[in-house]
């Protein structure tokens, strides 16, 4: 794990991610956000899982 939780969420004051849009605050978790930077590294999309819904 490169990326620690306590360095983002004082920063997240709205529930707003700006790959992702509105997103519960509970929702977004470490390996969420590990993967939107994965994506953002190699121009790849995040995985789409059907049966979970973000927003």
């Amino acid at each position: 794990m490169f990326f620690h939780w306590d360095w983002l969420r004082p920063q997240l004051t709205a529930p707003i991610v700006p790959t992702l849009g509105p997103i519960h605050p509970n929702a977004l978790t470490v390996s969420v956000f590990e993967d939107i930077l994965r994506a953002a590294n190699t121009g790849d999309f995040l995985p789409y899982d059907k049966d979970r819904r973000w927003g």
